[in-house]
């Protein structure tokens, strides 16, 4: 029953509910309508409290990021200076450090040209140096060979005046047995050459009448032509110069500590030593030039002294052979080598006497002015006389006349233009 009673219960509460529901559904639509409004407004409020709040937050996550992103930008633009710089900093200590390894290269590379070239110079300034020490031993050597080609010219000089001196006298001499300068003797001096010429006469007549043959003899030389012919073969041995040998020196180069010295001073003090070298081997260089201008001269003084030398030689062999000449001429007038003549030649020399005769006689008749016999026919008459320019014994001479002597007959030329015109060869004589 109390089931019944739940039933009947739950049944009138069930169609009771509905009524109730639909009795209160306006109420209750409104209340839940206004709770809706409520809940709405309050939602709406709550979502725009929400939405302030988040606006808010919003605006500050806005503000907060901008912030964050202006900071963010300084920042990375700080970050991409220093980048920048870093970076640059780093290229220029890359360039830096390549610039540094160059410049290690080419300092090294210059040190050593530098040094090369201080070996080159050291080099060149021995070997100059060397070069001049040679040229002044040549200078020396020369200016000796000079000295004594000037002493063998001065005693050239000296022995061509003194044989130009002889040949003069010598001509002088025999000139009076040739009829030259008769009238300025005097009469003692003709009488010796008229004693001369009868003596000669007497000889060759002698000869003539024994009919005597070509003989030769040998002939004196003088002792001061062979002394100069033997001084001509060491002129040649003394004009040839000699041969130095070359003495190099050579600098020790100077070592640098690098240690205590940097590139740079190394670099600028070889510069400096390259300078001096150089200003050395200028300076050397002008001092062998000089040496050498110097040796060009000594050189065309001695050629020039070698060409007088010679011509001095060459003219001494001439008046050697013009004395031999005159010696050799003038012997037979005096008796010496007549045996050797052959009889054209004596009657030549007897026809010499016989007019010199003549002239004497003739002088000391107008002297005189007493007539005296004929010296042909009378060849003793005259006295001996002993005169110091005419001596009466023959002189020692070389003997013989070869016929080759002055063929033309002229007369002897010497270097003071001196000239015996009126004395030609014997043989010649009219």
């Amino acid at each position: 029953m109390k089931a019944e009673m739940d039933c009947f219960a739950r049944e009138k509460k069930e169609s009771s509910e509905p009524v109730r529901d639909v009795e209160n559904q306006p109420e209750w639509l409104r209340s839940e309508r206004v709770e809706e409004i409520a809940k709405l407004t309050s939602e709406k409020k709550a979502l725009q409290d929400s939405l302030c709040d988040a606006e808010s937050q919003i605006l500050q996550l806005k503000t907060r990021h901008s912030e964050e992103l202006e900071k963010v930008v300084k920042e990375k633009d700080a970050l991409a200076v220093r980048l920048k710089i870093a970076e640059a900093g780093r290229k220029s200590s890359d360039e830096e450090l390549k610039r540094y390894e160059m410049e290690n290269v080419t300092r090294e590379e210059i040190r050593q040209s530098l040094e090369d070239e201080i070996r080159r110079l050291r080099q060149t300034v021995g070997q100059t140096e060397g070069e001049k020490r040679e040229k002044e031993e040549q200078i020396a050597q020369r200016e000796k060979c000079i000295h004594d080609m000037e002493a063998q010219l001065e005693a050239c000089q000296e022995y061509i005046q003194s044989l130009d001196t002889q040949l003069r006298e010598d001509m002088s001499r025999h000139a009076p047995l040739y009829g030259a300068g008769l009238d300025a003797l005097s009469m003692k001096e003709l009488e010796t050459i008229s004693h001369i010429h009868e003596e000669g006469l007497r000889q060759i007549h002698a000869i003539q009448q024994q009919h005597v043959g070509m003989h030769h003899s040998t002939g004196h030389v003088n002792d001061e032509l062979k002394k100069v012919a033997e001084e001509k073969d060491p002129l040649a041995e003394r004009l040839k110069s000699a041969e130095a040998g070359r003495k190099r020196s050579d600098e020790e180069p100077k070592r640098y500590e690098m240690e205590n010295v940097t590139g740079e001073e190394i670099r600028q003090s070889l510069e400096d030593e390259i300078r001096r070298l150089r200003e050395t081997v200028g300076q050397t260089e002008g001092e062998k030039r000089k040496k050498e201008e110097q040796i060009a001269e000594y050189k065309e003084r001695i050629n020039g002294m070698q060409a007088r030398l010679e011509a001095y030689q060459e003219y001494i062999q001439s008046l050697d052979t013009q004395l031999r000449e005159e010696m050799s001429r003038h012997a037979p007038l005096y008796g010496a080598g007549l045996d050797a003549l052959s009889m054209t030649e004596l009657e030549t020399i007897s026809r010499i006497h016989e007019e010199g005769l003549r002239q004497i006689h003739a002088i000391q008749q107008q002297r005189k002015g007493s007539p005296l016999s004929s010296p042909i026919m009378s060849p003793h008459t005259l006295p001996l006389h002993n005169h110091g320019l005419y001596p009466t014994t023959p002189p020692q001479v070389a003997a013989g006349l070869p016929p080759s002597v002055m063929p033309n007959g002229i007369g002897m030329h010497h270097s003071n233009r001196h000239v015996n015109s009126a004395m030609g060869p014997w043989f010649n004589h009219k």
